[in-house]
């Protein structure tokens, strides 16, 4: 029985990291990146090095 319960707790943990990471990267592309808006930590640091090297680096951007 604990068995079954430490599974669907992880189950569920892992769950919730998906939803959380779907909103976080929907609020990104719908509402911070179109106003030029930077979240904090490891992903603004990569939304300014992507913003700071499309000029540099030829391809496609994905920013609208």
């Amino acid at each position: 029985m604990q068995k079954l319960i430490n599974k669907r707790s992880i189950v569920i943990d892992y769950l919730m990291m998906i939803v959380g990471t779907g909103l976080l990267a929907a609020a990104i592309q719908c509402l911070y990146d179109p106003i030029g808006l930077v979240t904090g930590g490891f992903t603004g640091l990569a939304i300014v090095i992507k913003a700071v090297t499309e000029r540099f680096v030829p391809g496609e951007s994905h920013s609208g």
